[in-house]
């Protein structure tokens, strides 16, 4: 045998694995091996385990993990069967939830003899017994082979300094990737031991680091410090969520700016607080002239300026990939800075600007601007939730028009109840003639009523493949005549969504199967009708769909429907849809009778069909 997986869950009454372990010396040629042991409270023993381990001198990966065992408190013969493994080349031990284990140093002495190690994952997660890590640099220091490095300390609150840890890793040679995480972490006003240990690290190209929970200030100083060394990093994720303590990230800005070979930056602050200066963000920007993906997410703190940001932003000339999200900063009133600084991305890809409970943000005027420079980029996603002060739109279409290599583009708006014209919307979208994926909700917009210039933008996308349109919770939107005729001049459209819920006041969707049956090449149909009390009928939905002679997936929901006594020319549609693979159809809250007759009348004919769902929900 070559590879051995067992898997032991919520198995209460588990007490004895000698004969596993037992089993275990006999396997000379075992190269994998795997253990989960989750929510076994009663085992406590594992000598007999160590005992097998000893002899798998040819194994090359070894995962163990306990989650939830209890009673678990004594892994020293684990640490003694590690001593053998010679030849081992990878590494997981997971402790999770074993609130008595208070001593890993027999295991830290076990990690010693591991010469041949490359890649090493240890994750310590609610182990709130856990005192004494002090061994673990010195069983880190001997692994000197070792190319990948994750470690994970989480809510481990009875342990009191990591400052082997830092010793160590220095001696890590050929490490190329690491990964640590500390949560709910009592030590991080000393991080000197860990900065002078990264400052070691020459050789790494990917560092990720996370703090979590952090009641006590960040040594921000040291760690940053360690960074400034890392000549050959490319990759560099830092995440520090709920850390009030954290007050200042210039030194980590003063650290962006010796990473000149960094090719990809994600930086994420969550509940900071205290955290003031995060514009000096922008400054540290500004010498990546390498990087070529860059993701900042900022969610509940206090910024209300990103002019700098917008200045750093100018100087990333290589940047192919941008992800902005700014969430609850509720002080944010304009963005026109960033957006200026956009324009200077001549190399940019795709772009994601996110902005969610931002309820000062009036300004975008400059938006489109910032766009518009943007003639490379094939992918684009803007969202805006909860953003109530937003009212002008325009500039995002006028922006659109000079975006010809576009190939995807998703809209969001929601909660946005002051948003009511998109004509410019509709101009912006004519031109993305080379456009094949286009996705547009809009969500609680109470005063949106016109949709007629989005009929008109879809007129020139003859090369669409992908179409969603959600309208969700718009009281006011009484007619989708335009957007139907709209539909009929995509003839390369694949994939159709359309949601309609809780337009109470949609009377008219009789011109539906009109735009439906000149889509021949439509291979998946969603239809949505929830709640839309106002309309009368949808004949015209069932005259549309037996047109649909690619159709493999269809998908039909009806919530609240009036006119589900008839549902003849729906039952019609469906009998010419010979090619159906999949159908789904709903009803639900449905106060009328339903014609069930013709319903399954016409799915009768779908001798090819494979999967059929059939939902009736208080009806």
């Amino acid at each position: 045998m070559r590879q051995l997986t067992l898997v032991f869950r919520n198995c209460d009454q588990l007490t004895d694995l000698s004969s596993f372990g037992q089993g275990l010396k006999d396997l000379f040629a075992l190269q994998q091996l795997a253990l989960t042991l989750e929510h076994c409270s009663r085992r406590t023993d594992l000598s007999s385990l160590g005992q097998g381990l000893k002899e798998l001198v040819a194994l090359q990966q070894l995962a163990i993990t306990f989650g939830y065992c209890d009673q678990l408190s004594d892994i020293s013969s684990l640490g003694e069967g590690l001593k053998n493994m010679a030849a081992l080349q990878q590494l997981t031990l997971m402790f999770e939830h074993c609130g008595r284990l208070t001593n890993i140093s027999p295991l830290c002495l076990g990690l010693k003899r591991l010469i041949a190690l490359r890649h090493l994952t240890l994750s310590f997660s609610e182990c709130n017994q856990l005192a004494d890590v002090s061994l673990l640099g010195e069983g880190l220091k001997h692994l000197v082979a070792v190319q990948q490095l994750t470690l994970k300390l989480e809510h481990c609150s009875g342990r009191t300094e990591i400052s082997s840890l830092g010793e160590g890793l220095q001696e890590l040679v050929a490490l190329r990737q690491l990964a640590l995480t500390f949560s709910s972490c009592p030590w991080t006003a000393d991080l000197s031991s860990l900065g002078q240990g990264l400052r070691k690290l020459v050789a790494l190209q990917q560092v990720t680091l996370t703090f979590e929970h952090c009641d006590r200030s960040i040594d921000i100083f040291s760690l940053c410090r360690g960074l400034t060394k890392l000549v050959a990093l490319q990759q560099l994720t830092l995440t520090f969520e709920v850390c009030n303590m954290l007050r200042e990230i210039s030194p980590l800005c003063l650290a962006l700016k010796t990473l000149v070979a960094l090719q990809q930056l994600t930086l994420t602050f969550r509940t900071c607080h205290w955290l003031t200066d995060l514009p000096l963000l922008g400054q540290g920007l500004k010498e990546l002239v390498a990087l070529q993906q860059l993701t900042l997410h900022i969610s509940d703190c206090p910024i209300t300026d990103v002019s700098l940001w917008g200045q750093g932003l100018q100087q990333l000339v290589a940047l192919q990939q941008l992800t902005l999200t700014l969430e609850h900063c509720g002080r944010l009133t304009e963005i026109s800075p960033l957006c200026l600084g956009l324009r200077h991305l001549v190399a940019l890809q795709q772009l994601t600007l996110c902005f969610r409970d931002c309820d000062h943000l009036a300004d975008i005027s400059l938006l489109g601007e910032g766009l518009k420079e943007l003639v490379a980029m094939r992918q684009l996603t803007l969202v805006f939730r909860n953003c109530d002060q937003l009212t002008d739109l325009s500039s995002f279409g006028q922006g659109l028009k000079d975006l010809f290599a576009l190939q995807q583009l998703a809209l969001t708006l929601e909660h946005c109840s002051r948003r009511t014209d998109l004509s410019s919307l509709g101009q912006g979208l004519k031109e993305l003639v080379a456009l094949q994926q286009l996705a547009i909700t809009f969500g609680y917009c109470d005063q949106l009523s016109d949709i007629s210039s989005l009929g008109e933008g879809l007129k020139n996308m003859a090369a669409l493949q992908q179409l969603t349109l959600m309208f969700e919770h718009c009281g006011r939107l009484t007619n989708i005549s335009p957007l139907c005729l709209g539909l009929k001049r995509l003839i390369a459209l694949r994939h159709l969504t359309l949601s309609f819920s809780e337009c109470n006041q949609l009377a008219d969707v009789s011109l539906l199967g009109e735009g439906l049956k000149h889509l021949v090449a439509v291979q998946q149909l969603t239809l949505k009708l929830e709640h839309c009390s106002g309309r009368t009928e949808i004949s015209s939905l069932g005259e549309g769909l037996q047109e649909l002679v690619a159709l493999r997936q269809l998908a039909l929901t009806f919530s609240s429907c009036p006119w589900t006594a008839d549902l003849s020319s729906l039952g019609q549609g469906l009998r010419k849809l010979v090619a159906l693979q999949q159908v789904t159809l709903t009803f639900e809250h449905c106060d009328r009778s339903i014609d069930i007759f013709s319903l399954c009348r016409g799915l009768t004919k779908l001798v090819a069909l494979q999967q059929l769902t059939l939902t009736f929900e208080v009806c």
